[in-house]
């Protein structure tokens, strides 16, 4: 695709991740950021400013690539490698536990904890190019394996994720929150890179 480009994300980007953060887990970051508000205060406010503040988090602004077409943000991603000594957290807030539970299954491998495009940038060979840029990532930090988790609901991504070569590795049960997607599970997805 003409004048693509991917950028490490800059300060004056925050705005755009705070929805693409919101957009990539279908409604679960403003919900808790919305637990985290202030009374009065907007969940992306409090979502903006995690973003530029939490800079031993990996949602912090810096750990994410930006997307543009043509000098414009049509996307974003964030990945990390999983600690190997991940484990479940048990307060972690309800909708969280099973997200907590599958990534503790994968230690050592390069998580995708978000992507997504917005609406005008999608059904147009993006994703791969996204997830393209993933791999080439996770090679780059020394890892041979990916995984991302998505809803049962997200049919869409979930057919994007196994024509590039993933494959469902684990479920849990999806535990509804405030605007979230009808009931189903989240899908841990695992694509090696050998």
């Amino acid at each position: 695709m003409r004048d693509l480009t991917f950028r490490t994300a800059q300060q004056g980007d925050v705005a755009d991740l705070a929805i693409l953060a919101d957009m990539a887990t279908r409604g679960l970051m403003s919900h808790l950021w919305g637990l985290a508000a202030a009374p009065g205060q907007s969940a992306f406010e409090v979502g903006r400013t995690a973003l530029l503040t939490q800079s031993d988090h990996y949602i912090y602004y810096r750990n994410w690539r930006i997307v543009e077409v043509g000098g414009a943000v049509a996307g974003a991603l964030n990945c990390y490698v999983i600690p190997e000594a991940s484990a479940a957290s048990t307060d972690a807030p309800e909708a969280l536990r099973p997200l907590d539970e599958l990534k503790a299954l994968i230690p050592g491998c390069y998580y995708i904890a978000m992507v997504a495009l917005y609406p005008t940038a999608q059904g147009q060979g993006l994703g791969k190019i996204v997830l393209e840029e993933a791999a080439a990532s996770a090679r780059a930090a020394g890892c041979s394996e990916m995984a991302l988790l998505v809803g049962s609901a997200n049919t869409r991504a979930h057919n994007l994720y196994q024509a590039f070569g993933f494959s469902d590795l684990a479920t849990r049960p999806f535990v509804p929150f405030p605007g979230s997607d009808l009931p189903g599970d989240w899908i841990l997805m695992h694509k090696s890179l050998s």
